[in-house]
């Protein structure tokens, strides 16, 4: 699948921290908020915030910065800015941080989710079936066209964390067991899948399957990357933006496109 052609940022130990971290952030927010049912998707951002502070150097939470607040900062990793969804809100903070430090983006994404319900009348969780979404890393294109001026700065990094989650909701939808379009509460991580880095413009070479022959098509690059072709466009046209891929030529009413080994010559019409 998409995600087996990234390789893994995470080390072993850095999981285990990330399930300890998840697990205190949760109990934590679970007393403070009367239980499961009264959370947000914030619960998310604080997990991942943890994680990623605890494990650089000197870095500290909320830290006040060119009239700003950055989630993460430290001398020595600079900005990670934690976004759960929504980049276009960032623009402000880009504009302030980008030109004087550097800022990792860490995006994540539910790779797998279990399905939780919540009886209303007493709170009893009972299991439900595991999704059958599976989420990949490709979903960060569809925010990164939020934040087009800024994709190919050099100080412009990404982190996409692709979690296993469970996802609670309350039994008061349709049908016998009254799970179909049931409210959706809370979406809790459990554990760290993948950790994928693009550290720089060139990286965004590895969204192109190397199995992927040129010149190729949104069609073509959909099936090598086993993502559907709404995303394949997006990913075609931003990696074109960046100057990562060329159009070619055209077959009937297809684009086609080459990987860019040097400088682009942006020739599509």
């Amino acid at each position: 699948m998409a995600n087996s052609l990234f390789e893994d940022a995470a080390s072993e130990k850095e999981k285990e921290r990330f399930k300890r971290v998840s697990e205190e952030v949760i109990n934590k927010a679970v007393l403070r908020d009367g239980g499961i049912g009264t959370l947000s998707e914030k619960t998310t951002h604080a997990v991942l915030k943890e994680f990623f502070m605890q494990g650089e150097e000197g870095a500290d939470a909320e830290v006040p910065l060119e009239g700003y607040v950055a989630d993460i900062y430290g001398e020595k990793c600079g900005v990670i800015e934690i976004q759960t969804r929504n980049f276009g809100k960032m623009k402000a903070k880009l504009s302030a941080f980008l030109p004087k430090y550097k800022v990792t983006i860490v995006y994540p994404i539910a790779h797998h989710t279990q399905l939780r319900y919540i009886e209303p009348e007493t709170g009893r969780v009972t299991e439900g079936k595991r999704s059958n979404y599976v989420g990949c890393v490709y979903e960060l294109f569809g925010e990164m066209c939020h934040i087009i001026p800024f994709l190919g700065n050099e100080n412009l990094s990404f982190k996409v964390a692709l979690l296993e989650e469970e996802e609670f909701r309350m039994a008061d939808g349709f049908g016998k067991n009254k799970h179909r379009r049931a409210t959706k509460c809370d979406k809790l991580p459990q554990a760290l899948y993948k950790l994928v880095e693009i550290k720089n413009t060139k990286e965004f070479m590895k969204f192109i399957p190397d199995m992927l022959v040129e010149p190729f098509s949104v069609k073509e690059l959909a099936e090598a990357a086993y993502i559907n072709r709404y995303y394949a466009q997006t990913v075609i046209q931003l990696l074109y933006d960046m100057g990562v891929v060329d159009f070619a030529e055209k077959r009937g009413r297809e684009y086609l496109y080459v990987r860019v080994r040097g400088k682009s010559t942006f020739s599509k019409p």
